[in-house]
């Protein structure tokens, strides 16, 4: 994002050049299982409006 700004970096910071590729790669693939697995766990959005009356045509679950 900030390269499309035309924001460029004064440096590299050299701790990305001492990172070992595979093992970098391993993390990031984790990280993506994991952020995959969460969002899949959540309720969909649509259900959490129901839930609060904000679907159009539905009644509030709170409502009396």
């Amino acid at each position: 994002m900030l390269l499309g700004q035309q924001l460029l970096p004064a440096g590299v910071d050299p701790l990305a050049g001492a990172a070992d590729a595979d093992q970098a790669r391993g993390a990031l693939q984790m990280l993506t299982t994991r952020i995959s697995a969460e969002f899949r766990a959540r309720p969909h959005i649509a259900s959490i409006w129901r839930v609060h009356g904000l679907l159009a045509g539905t009644p509030s679950a709170a409502a009396p």
